[in-house]
């Protein structure tokens, strides 16, 4: 009895906690909780009017419906954290039918004079394509006021067809009036029409009326005249009083409505106040097929705003030009958001949440933390990202050349871990016509790595007028590092009144920056600037070159004063040269000038190591100028003698080079046949150039075998006989020796090497 009792309360207890016969579950229209209500579908869109200040709180039967099983309670409404929301938002694009059916084709605007959208609509990057909307008083738009209070952001309006009729006052393709304190940024019309059928209204391509603030904004659409008179017709606003901000934006659609006294047009603004502010916003006069962007100015005063050809606003793809004042705070936070996508030099600059996208590309595809670099385009934009992290200081140019790129701290690039500098990954040769690309702007204070891989750049022409360091990097910091790299046939010429330092591959390098495997084939440099230095690979050098040469031809022109020039380097300050050299010729007319086949003037106390300069092919007796503080020196062969060794002999003996510090050569070096200047290998070339390893005790009895005088004079390295011997001369007499510290197996002796 007792169990059946238990039962019975325990299934009253069940039932009791069911929900009600019918109901439902409250869904959650603020997924994100943001306090923005989502809005997926055309029936919720439409249901906004009737919630002008965005709380969710909406009697009427369409809101209900277009939110179904919406939450009503104050402190959970709509799915709004606390129950606060503030606004809508978009999830998704919308597109309204073409059927005159449909109840929302066409739709009545959203707000009006007596009950203006004053709270948040964020389009959040998404569009709203196909609206059409005529009506015979108000206003009229896809919103028809937008009040004090309210922001409309981040929405597209594509194809809109919106009449503008009666004793209306304002119609625009996005909103009909913007009341004083609303706000429009980062929102477009794009294509339709804006017409006027009435008499005495404001017609503009974004916006008929406003009193308000438009920040980063633009339209396309046509803004045209079926009848009426009295009048305002502009591309992107109809009237702006005196009270009206316009900023950083621009129209550039078809304003075809004629001029008349009583018809105000303008390829930017029908009628503006003296007192308005209208500033870096612009008119397509070419689009608008109108020269003048103010149809009238009222107010006793004067307003200027500045029309462009298409080309001039499409041509410029960065925040400088016409468009260097573009990256503005648009939210009011103080910060600049940088909201333009400026795109090709064939495209009107867009919002930059409409940059395109591409899937996610590893620019690190062999995972060294170095982006890959197989344009110019990618080359070219190293300058917006001097340190090689990945992360530029100017974002819409680098996506372009880096489409699809990360931009997450992890994984930014594709790199494994932080990306910390540059590789080519392909020869590139630069174009013959002029273009961005040609004649090359330097890339001044480049600071980290730029691995070449043994690939060339080909044919660029560096003309610098203004006083800047000319060469492919104008500046090298203390953190540069370039590597095995090749420039064939540069052509660089400065004619600037300031001092430069100029060269083929780089022109002020820094103490500290360190180049290596690097060179110059063919091309020229002249210099003619006052106090400027001039080298066939660097200009004003105070860093490290190991491995490198040029055969540029170096010229000093013109009568300008103190010019240092070298065929190497124009001036060397400090730092060091290793095992390089210079054959190309180095001329000069100017009797002011210094000049060195492989250094124009030295200065501090540099060192030069084991280089050279070709006294025929450079023309020059000496290999430097002159010398300040300093005793350093280099010295001069002819061609014969810099051609006829063909290995690490003669002059070349101490070309070894040993980089990572193992003590073991690194085959930096091509001599060729003896009618040939070194050349340098490319780095799969020096790994193919290592021996193979080699056994130095043919007959195990712990004896180092010696065949060669080389091997013989290395004995004083090792006078205990061990051949534990960290030192680069030894392990050159010794070709493929183990790379073994501990015994067995050094030299390849069974047990310790023991003479």
């Amino acid at each position: 009895a007792l169990l059946a009792l238990l039962t019975a309360a325990g299934a009253l207890l069940y039932f009791a906690a069911l929900p009600p016969a019918g109901a439902q579950t409250t869904v959650d229209y603020d997924t994100d909780d943001d306090g923005l209500i989502d809005i997926t579908t055309l029936a919720q869109l439409n249901a906004t009017r009737f919630d002008p200040n965005g709380d969710g709180v909406a009697t009427h039967a369409n809101y209900a419906a277009a939110f179904p099983n919406r939450d009503t309670a104050t402190s959970t409404r709509m799915g709004c954290p606390a129950g606060a929301c503030a606004g809508y938002e978009l999830l998704n694009d919308l597109v309204f039918s073409d059927s005159t059916s449909s109840p929302y084709t066409p739709i009545y605007a959203i707000g009006n004079a007596a009950n203006p959208y004053a709270t948040v609509f964020d389009g959040q990057g998404y569009t709203i394509t196909g609206l059409q909307t005529q009506a015979d008083s108000g206003d009229i738009g896809m919103f028809g006021v937008l009040g004090s209070g309210g922001i409309i952001r981040n929405v597209g309006i594509i194809n809109p067809e919106v009449a503008v009729s009666g004793a209306q006052r304002g119609g625009g393709g996005l909103v009909g009036t913007i009341q004083s304190g609303g706000l429009v940024h980062s929102s477009y019309v794009q294509g339709g029409r804006i017409r006027a059928n009435g008499n005495s209204v404001e017609v503009g391509g974004l916006a008929g009326y406003n009193g308000g603030t438009i920040r980063a904004s633009y339209s396309t659409a046509l803004v045209g005249r079926a009848s009426g008179f009295t009048n305002m017709y502009g591309g992107l606003v109809g009237n702006n009083p005196a009270a009206g901000t316009i900023i950083a934006s621009y129209a550039a659609g078809r304003v075809a409505a004629t001029t008349a006294t009583n018809n105000p047009v303008g390829g930017l603004v029908g009628e503006a106040n003296s007192g308005a502010t209208i500033t870096n916003t612009y008119w397509d006069t070419q689009a608008s097929g109108h020269t003048t962007g103010i149809g009238n100015v009222d107010g006793g005063g004067t307003l200027t705003v500045t029309g462009y050809t298409t080309l001039q606003l499409q041509s410029t793809t960065d925040y400088d030009g016409i468009y260097q004042n573009w990256n503005i705070d648009v939210d009011g936070d103080t910060n600049a958001d940088d909201p333009w996508y400026f795109g090709a030099a064939w495209e009107y600059p867009q919002p930059s949440y409409a940059a395109p996208t591409e899937p996610a590309t590893d620019y690190d595809l062999n995972n060294n933390n170095l982006i890959d670099i197989s344009t110019l385009d990618q080359l070219y934009v190293m300058r917006y990202d001097l340190n090689g992290d990945g992360d530029p200081t100017d974002a819409d140019p680098y996506l372009a050349a880096f489409p699809g790129r990360t931009t997450t701290t992890t994984g930014r690039m594709g790199c494994p871990a932080t990306c910390a500098g540059y590789e080519l990954t392909a020869d590139l040769v630069f174009p013959t016509s002029t273009s961005p690309l040609n004649p090359w702007t330097p890339i001044g204070s480049f600071a980290t790595v730029l691995d070449g891989q043994g690939h060339t750049l080909t044919g660029a022409n560096i003309n610098v007028t203004t006083a800047r360091d000319a060469a492919l990097l104008g500046s090298l910091t203390a953190t540069a590092r370039i590597r095995d790299l090749g420039l064939v046939n540069f052509n660089v010429t400065s004619t600037s009144g300031g001092a430069q330092s100029n060269g083929i591959l780089a022109g002020f390098v820094a103490s500290g920056a360190v180049l290596t495997g690097v060179y110059a084939e063919g091309g020229s440099i002249t210099v003619s600037t006052n106090g400027s230095h001039g080298g066939g690979l660097l200009g004003n050098f105070q860093g490290t070159l190991r491995a490198g040469y040029s055969t540029a031809a170096v010229n000093a022109s013109g009568t300008a004063a103190s010019l240092r020039v070298g065929g190497l380097a124009g001036n060397l300050n400090g730092g060091a040269v290793i095992a390089s050299y210079a054959a190309g010729a180095v001329t000069s007319a100017n009797v002011n000038a210094t000049v060195g086949g492989l250094v124009g003037r030295i200065e501090g106390s540099p060192a030069i190591t084991n280089s050279y300069c070709d006294t025929v092919a450079t023309g020059q007796t000496g290999c430097v100028g002159t010398t300040t503080g300093s005793v350093a020196t280099a010295t001069g062969y002819t061609t014969s003698d810099l051609q006829s060794p063909t290995g690490y002999t003669g002059i070349y003996a101490n070309w070894y080079l040993d980089l990572d510090g193992d003590y073991f050569p690194e085959y930096f070096w091509d001599f060729g046949a003896n009618n040939e200047y070194p050349t340098l290998n490319t780095p799969a070339q020096r790994q193919a150039a290592t021996p193979p390893d080699t056994d130095y005790d043919a007959d195990n009895d712990n004896l180092i075998d010696i065949t060669t005088a080389a091997q013989l004079n290395a004995i004083r390295y090792d006078v205990d006989g061990n051949g534990l011997i960290t030192n680069l001369a030894y392990a050159a007499a010794f070709p493929g020796r183990s790379r073994a510290t501990t015994s067995p197996g050094v030299m390849g002796c069974p047990a310790t090497c023991a003479g």
